[in-house]
């Protein structure tokens, strides 16, 4: 906090306390309460609350030439890998960075989703896209700079586990770059496509298509 204005990330990694959704909330960046799960484009093989997150589509286009927030996440063609992430619902004046892809939904049952036993209950819960990341700027007054807020919906994405996934850590970069007012470097970043190290991902869909393909294939063999 400086001087009344904040500058920022703030995680928002389950459980979070009433104090800090409520300051978020006046602030544009609204925490929903449960995880959001997504059987489709999750780590194959990882934990079932793993998801794959992108930059909604058609928002993108100009973000990196106007320095708008969107340019934290417009280039990252490969997507983000979250754990365990909350719904952040994107209040006016605020942009939504990520958010979960349309086979997704949430649950407010975190036990089970934790051990891979939550289902989709239309009472309990909605149907994706979320957002799952969004960020706010407000201008200055005299002459200081104003003051800019990273919200994402869970903290995972820069842990040592994740970081090297996809785009998690040009994520996580320009995320920091963009709230020091570092706009450049951000646009630059985007044209360098500094993509993390752990490019294989496959998601649940992915496998089970390869698995489907490679028996048919066993079973072509097989017939001739």
């Amino acid at each position: 906090t400086r001087y009344g204005t904040v500058t920022g990330v703030q995680t928002c990694a389950l459980p979070i306390s009433p104090e800090l959704a409520a300051w978020l909330a006046r602030r544009g960046a609204d925490p929903g309460a449960g995880a959001v799960i997504d059987p489709e484009d999750r780590l194959h093989g990882g934990e079932g609350v793993s998801l794959r997150a992108r930059p909604p589509s058609g928002e993108a286009s100009k973000a990196v030439e106007t320095g708008d927030a969107g340019a934290i996440s417009s280039a990252l063609g490969q997507g983000v890998v979250l754990s365990l992430a909350r719904p952040i619902e994107a209040g006016e004046g605020a942009t939504t960075l990520l958010a979960s892809g349309p086979g997704s939904w949430s649950t407010p049952d975190v036990d089970r989703a934790r051990r891979g036993l939550a289902e989709f209950d239309p009472a309990a819960g909605g149907r994706g896209p979320f957002p799952l990341a969004v960020a706010r700027s407000w201008p200055g007054a005299d002459g200081r700079p104003g003051a800019r807020l990273v919200v994402v919906g869970d903290a995972d994405f820069a842990s040592d586990a994740f970081v090297d996934f996809l785009d998690d850590r040009d994520f996580l970069l320009n995320a920091v770059g963009w709230l020091s007012g570092d706009d450049d470097l951000v646009a630059l970043r985007g044209r360098r496509k500094e993509i993390g190290r752990e490019q294989f991902f496959l998601s649940a869909s992915q496998a089970r298509d390869r698995k489907s393909t490679r028996l048919n294939s066993s079973h072509s063999s097989v017939s001739r």
